[in-house]
């Protein structure tokens, strides 16, 4: 969820956007979290792909009029990966990919099947 928002900030941090986000949502699912085993501490699985597809939708409705030729501006941040906002896009989906595979790893690790 944050790299979508990253990408935002990034992308039009000079443009005025709201993505609204539950209380507490990046520190429950930001860097370095601190996990509980308590369940009700976390939002429901829909809530959460609820949320996921809002700052997805905003995401791409913000890039699809962007100018081509700004994808190559400084992000005004400092950042481990990106320089531009076009490296910032790249991250995004980049990222993704990683907590998929995490996501599968804990699957077969707990002994439930591939999703196909």
């Amino acid at each position: 969820m944050s790299r979508l928002q990253h990408a935002l900030d990034a992308i039009v941090f000079a443009r005025h956007y709201t993505v609204e986000l539950p209380p507490d949502y990046l520190q429950t699912f930001g860097r370095d979290p601190v996990v509980s085993p308590d369940p009700a501490r976390y939002p429901s699985p829909a809530d959460i792909r609820a949320t996921f597809d809002r700052v997805h939708e905003r995401a791409l409705a913000d890039l699809t009029d962007f100018p081509d030729a700004d994808l190559d501006s400084g992000i005004g941040a400092a950042h481990r990966f990106c320089r531009t906002k076009l490296d910032c896009v790249r991250w995004c989906s980049a990222h993704e990919m990683l907590h998929t595979g995490q996501i599968g790893l804990l699957r077969r690790l707990f002994g439930h099947p591939p999703v196909w």
